[in-house]
């Protein structure tokens, strides 16, 4: 009977790099950077320590001595499908570990993927994105991570042709609707029946010769090998860092063909209670427009007198937010429809949370071969939370209806998605641009009754 050896650990080096969040946030993140650095998965780069810095927080990771970012790799050459499933799966794996101790990865992208010598894969930089505490305002969630999945599938895919179960489980991870997104564990299920993955090693074998890489900061630790020369133990550049010289190139957009996350983006216009189709309120209100039949009151003139009274001040006129939502959204969905970022800047704050993904959706929305059937959005409520001189939030209710995605001659159907509220933080305008709104940020409600 033969005996299976397991294979021999690689060795390993420690990265050291600046977190996304500045001095103030560090305080309230220690006890979940705690936490991360317990976490343990072995597809998982652990957090071996972190520190304050006058600049923020600095975290230090241990990954595979040698490594390269999966963008480096897919850069040398196109990746098969079964390459993508691995990676894919791996970064699930991963996820799972991370979601189960109650915290999130926030970057999941191809920069942040590494590929190890040996050709398997991990999730490195965990913490690095995180600006506030995961799960709270402005911090990375569990669903935000599933749905980065689904791009990294769509990137990884290209152009080219691809297992339809592959592309499926994509879409679902991307879906616009974050309660309709599978969790991590789910994800993963679905992507393990989706084929056989395939190691990496011969995709890492593409890679052309680049210039030598810097030392890392600390110095390395490497573990489960005999010490190696000093010369051997460099550490590989940091895997969020594209390679030196490197530019970006026409192939590295979002494709068109197999745009999984442009699919489901495509929803997404139909999504967050931007009273769509079927909203509740006429579209194009806008917020400076007066109630329809409200008149200010006439002047009033004394029989004593020949001198003219000036009127009292008309009372305000109640903003119809759900006007002004619906008008928002028709006019942003006209302008990713065009392609056109500066019409969509006009509905969009560029510089609220919302204008980096809108913008991404515009670029992967042009060409793009995808049709969508239904999912009608229904506004149901509109409230006021709270409303200050550079900003209106508001909490909205809606519901979607169910909708086909049909790409290629295949349909997907995406069941109904019950009421939901969210939170829509609009900003006014600039003076010299005129009067009106505009939408700054989208974000799901916890409090699902208002």
């Amino acid at each position: 009977m033969t005996r299976r050896t397991e294979p021999e650990p690689l060795p390993t080096v420690e990265r050291t790099a600046p977190g996304a969040a500045d001095p103030d946030a560090v305080p309230l993140l220690a006890r979940d950077l705690g936490r991360l650095s317990e976490v343990r998965a072995p597809t998982l780069a652990p957090l071996v320590r972190w520190s304050s810095s006058p600049d923020g927080v600095v975290l230090v990771h241990r990954v595979p001595d040698g490594a390269v970012s999966l963008d480096a790799v897919r850069r040398g050459g196109p990746l098969r499908a079964g390459h993508v499933l691995a990676a894919a799966t791996a970064v699930a794996e991963a996820l799972v570990a991370l979601h189960a101790a109650g915290l999130a990865h926030g970057g999941v992208s191809a920069q942040q993927v590494l590929v190890a010598p040996n050709g398997s894969v991990l999730l490195a930089g965990s913490g690095l994105a995180w600006r506030a505490v995961p799960g709270r305002l402005d911090g990375p969630t569990p669903e935000s991570d599933v749905a980065a999945v689904g791009d990294l599938v769509r990137l990884l895919l290209g152009r080219g042709g691809a297992p339809g179960p592959l592309v499926l489980a994509a879409l679902r991870a991307a879906d616009p609707d974050p309660v309709l997104r599978p969790d991590a564990d789910q994800l993963l299920d679905l992507l393990r029946s989706c084929g056989r993955p395939e190691s990496l090693l011969d995709a890492l074998w593409q890679q052309p010769s680049a210039p030598a890489a810097p030392p890392a900061p600390a110095a390395p630790r490497p573990t489960g090998a005999a010490p190696r020369p000093r010369s051997a133990r460099a550490a590989a550049p940091p895997a969020e860092q594209p390679p030196p010289g490197s530019r970006r190139r026409a192939q590295d957009k979002p494709p068109a063909r197999l745009s999984v996350r442009t699919v489901a983006s495509v929803a997404f216009v139909l999504l967050v209670g931007l009273g769509a189709v079927r909203a509740v309120t006429a579209v194009g209100a806008v917020a400076s427009e007066p109630t329809p039949g409200a008149v200010p009151a006439p002047a009033v003139v004394p029989e004593v007198s020949a001198t003219p009274v000036a009127p009292p001040p008309a009372e305000p006129v109640a903003t119809d937010w759900a006007a002004v939502l619906a008008a928002l959204d028709s006019g942003r969905r006209q302008a990713l429809a065009s392609g056109d970022r500066d019409a969509l800047a006009r509905w969009v704050d560029p510089a609220g949370a919302a204008w980096a993904r809108d913008a991404a959706l515009l670029a992967r929305l042009a060409g793009s071969g995808a049709r969508l059937s239904g999912g009608e959005v229904v506004l149901e409520e509109a409230r006021l939370l709270r409303a200050d001189a550079d900003r209106v939030v508001l909490a909205v209710r809606d519901r979607r209806t169910a909708y086909d995605v049909v790409q290629g001659g295949t349909t997907t159907h995406v069941p109904e998605r019950t009421a939901a509220w969210w939170t829509v933080t609009l900003t006014p305008m600039p003076a010299l641009d005129g009067d009106g709104w505009r939408i700054a940020e989208v974000r799901g409600r916890e409090d699902r009754a208002g």
